[in-house]
């Protein structure tokens, strides 16, 4: 059986969001942000992506992999 997919409000997503930050402190990680309806941890290893919780306060949370030689006005621009 399908899983109900539930509409998070901005509200919910920035708490789920800043408590992702204020809870993980794995080497790897390159940024914490805000996708459609989830929290996205980007990360430069694959091999931390189990070390990522699935979600956070009920938010589904999305990880995705970045090059991990990204210039800064670089980051992220390409998700």
């Amino acid at each position: 059986m399908k899983k109900k997919q539930t509409k998070f409000s901005m509200k919910q997503l920035e708490t789920a969001k800043n408590t992702m930050i204020g809870n993980v402190w794995i080497g790897g990680i390159y940024g914490i942000g805000l996708g459609n309806n989830c929290v996205r941890v980007y990360i430069t290893q694959e091999n931390i992506r189990e070390l990522i919780p699935q979600e956070v306060q009920g938010v589904p949370v999305e990880v995705i992999l970045v090059p991990d030689n990204l210039e800064p006005s670089q980051k992220l621009l390409s998700s």
